[in-house]
């Protein structure tokens, strides 16, 4: 159970900072800014990453419940 929760929230937090990103990127600013693009690209770049081991890691832990 600790594995599903751990890997929910890195998805979620990813997917939450990535809402907010998404916005600097595109209004420019919001509560924060990131004046310098390009280390916003990374930011948004390791945020996607983040999300994506976190889904594959849930699939993953899934896939191994359902073998079981």
């Amino acid at each position: 159970m600790r594995e599903y929760i751990a890997n929910a929230l890195v998805v979620a937090l990813s997917m939450a900072f990535l809402g907010h990103f998404y916005f600097i990127a595109t209004h420019g600013t919001l509560i924060i800014q990131e004046p310098n693009p390009i280390i916003l690209g990374l930011e948004i770049t390791g945020l996607v990453v983040t999300t994506i081991f976190g889904i594959w890691n849930m699939a993953r832990i899934i896939g191994r419940h359902k073998n079981v």
